[in-house]
């Protein structure tokens, strides 16, 4: 086996290798072949100030066998990621994949491996650790079951986190009256402005920011990575789906949500113009709605912001769709796993996170 560092022209050889290895699963949707194109060419945002390498590896006979990144992000700068990686079934190629790695991160004085973060927690935290036969949601981590088992004969699980998932009809959201005259009094909910995109993606980033600055995985973003983010969504995401809580008039917090556009496409299929046209005529149906990703300020976690979220959110589309999803949710964010139980209550699906002190 050997690995090699490759340049444009075989950009296209590591997002196919992903196609072949999902070809016959009934659960892959393909959700990167639309942002790699940008990271491998480093026009990405996220991408720039921080090293980004793409590699190949191959077997003696020449068949390509895994690919993966690896990266140092510029607000990350002592761990060396291994992200994007997908591998045939077999043991020794990860094995080789964490050899080379580990001596890449000494070579450059790194500390830290870490593997299950994509470069930003924006396109993704953690693998997929149980549940592949159930539907892949979009926004959500997919791979293949026998990953874990190799990667772990070499790295063990450091972070686990959690999605869950319920009925609507059973989402208990009778509040006492006392509760609701308190959110009504205090909070209002804002949708998103895409006309000012800018305002909306620096109002997106002061909080995100702020909101986790103690996540173990999440560094500060930069707005323009965030309008970018942004910008990407606009055209299939409505003003609707990014709201923001103001405390009297003060913004506070956000929720980003979505619906599954996953249960638009079929096996193998990106999420492209002619999905979107359907749904949006009423062609294609969708049953389940995310909240992928919700902030508030440190000072106002316990203050009933995220309540007056999710109860504006119940109100305005709770009838619309039969489940509720979230996104991951890291285990030791002790607010945010219990808000998720407190209404959604049961888990749904594990990932998990690899980093290696070194």
């Amino acid at each position: 086996m050997y690995i090699v560092n490759i340049q444009a022209k075989n950009y296209k050889k590591f997002i196919r290798f992903q196609h072949e290895i999902y070809k016959d699963d009934e659960q892959f949707r393909d959700l990167q072949s639309v942002l790699l194109p940008d990271i491998l060419r480093k026009k990405a945002r996220i991408t720039k100030g921080s090293e980004i390498e793409a590699y190949l590896l191959y077997s003696d006979d020449n068949k390509i066998e895994a690919v993966f990144i690896l990266a140092v992000i510029d607000r990350l700068p002592d761990t060396l990621q291994i992200a994007f990686l997908d591998f045939i079934d077999k043991e020794e190629i990860f094995g080789e994949i964490y050899k080379f790695a580990k001596l890449k991160a000494k070579e450059k004085g790194l500390k830290k491996l870490l593997l299950g973060l994509n470069l930003h927690v924006n396109y993704g935290l953690g693998l997929l650790a149980d549940s592949f036969q159930k539907p892949a949601s979009f926004g959500s981590a997919y791979n293949k079951e026998y990953y874990i088992r190799h990667i772990e004969k070499y790295m063990q699980p450091t972070d686990l986190l959690y999605s869950y998932k319920i009925k609507i009809a059973d989402i208990g959201m009778n509040l006492p009256e006392r509760s609701l005259n308190y959110i009504e009094q205090n909070f209002s909910i804002r949708k998103a402005d895409f006309k000012n995109i800018k305002k909306t993606a620096a109002l997106y980033t002061e909080i995100n920011n702020k909101a986790f600055v103690n996540h173990k995985y999440y560094y500060t973003a930069r707005k323009e990575e965030d309008m970018e983010l942004l910008s990407s969504f606009k055209y299939i995401i409505k003003e609707e789906n990014l709201l923001f809580v103001y405390y009297r008039e003060k913004p506070i917090g956000f929720m980003l949500w979505y619906p599954d556009f996953n249960q638009l496409l079929s096996r193998g299929q990106s999420l492209g113009l002619m999905s979107i046209l359907k749904y949006k005529l009423g062609l294609k149906k969708i049953d389940t709605f995310k909240i992928t990703e919700f902030g508030v300020l440190p000072e106002y976690k316990n203050s009933g912001a995220v309540i007056a979220l999710i109860n504006y959110l119940y109100k305005l589309r709770g009838k619309c769709y039969k489940y509720l999803e979230s996104g991951w949710i890291w285990e030791k964010n002790i607010e945010s796993t219990a808000m998720a139980k407190r209404f959604i209550k049961k888990r749904y699906k594990s990932f998990k996170v690899y980093e290696e002190v070194l």
